[in-house]
């Protein structure tokens, strides 16, 4: 099972590392979060949206769906 390996691996790093960093940034935006965008993607997993846009905790809503499909509100309602 080398891949569930790898993602209980980077849990463990991610926790000793980046975990404290991203609660301050949690906690400094718990009470007014105003994110400015939503961006919606496909789901695939080569696909990083909070990292090719260099978005920081709470700059914008992600929507990930199967190929990337927005209905047209007309269709509902």
């Amino acid at each position: 099972m080398p891949g569930l390996n790898k993602v209980l691996d980077g849990i463990l790093r991610f926790r000793q590392t980046v975990r404290g960093d991203l609660v301050k940034q949690f906690e400094r935006i718990r009470d007014n979060p105003n994110p400015t965008a939503v961006f919606f993607s496909c789901m695939d997993s080569r696909m990083l949206p909070a990292r090719f846009t260099t978005s920081q905790v709470g700059d914008m809503f992600v929507v990930r769906n199967s190929g990337n499909m927005i209905p047209h509100a007309n269709n509902y309602g």
